[in-house]
């Protein structure tokens, strides 16, 4: 069973219906897809690169994440 701890940011694609999320605690960034609620892991990255805020631009399908 995967829990949500923690969200420090949050982001929609509006076009695709999906949610981005970041999660600093566990290092890593999710995608949750609105229509199907299925849910995965994008990226995780290591415990000296911790991921604080994410923006997407849904029409260029580019998501961004900062430290």
């Amino acid at each position: 069973m995967n829990i949500v701890n923690t969200t420090d940011d949050l982001a929609v694609d509006w076009i695709s219906n999906k949610l981005y999320r970041v999660d600093a605690v566990w290092a890593r960034i999710e995608v949750l897809d609105l229509e199907t609620y299925y849910r995965a892991e994008v990226l995780r990255t290591g415990p000296k690169t911790l991921p604080r805020a994410i923006a997407v631009d849904p029409e260029s399908r580019y998501v961004s994440y900062s430290m």
